[in-house]
């Protein structure tokens, strides 16, 4: 994850994406990895991604009332409510354990031959 995307997204107070369709965001990952609570449109890897109340809030796509309402409930709730999943998410996602979990696959397939 590049620093530059990291850096914006630390700058703000949460991260919007009102995509209607998509299958993944590299901006969701960059929020995560800001720790800055992600509001998204249930569309794509970003139901996945988002775990409502959690990690941010999820929308349905289109629906901008929702979209609103969304943005308010978790700037009405502050990122420290937050905080512990997104911390959890971006432990989770971070390239150290991707590596470290294809290397124990690796090893497990050599073992087997």
């Amino acid at each position: 994850m590049n620093r530059r995307g990291v850096g914006l997204a630390a700058a703000c107070d949460l991260v919007v994406l009102p995509y209607t369709r998509i299958s993944a965001s590299a901006i969701a990952a960059r929020a995560i990895g800001a720790r800055r609570p992600i509001v998204a449109a249930a569309v794509g890897g970003l139901s996945e991604t988002v775990v409502p109340g959690v990690t941010g809030e999820l929308f349905p796509p289109g629906d901008a009332g929702a979209l609103a309402d969304a943005v308010a409930t978790v700037l009405e709730r502050g990122p420290s409510r937050y905080a512990p999943g997104l911390e959890r998410a971006s432990e989770h996602a971070a390239w150290p354990r991707y590596a470290a979990e294809i290397l124990t696959f690796i090893e497990r397939v050599v073992n087997r031959g």
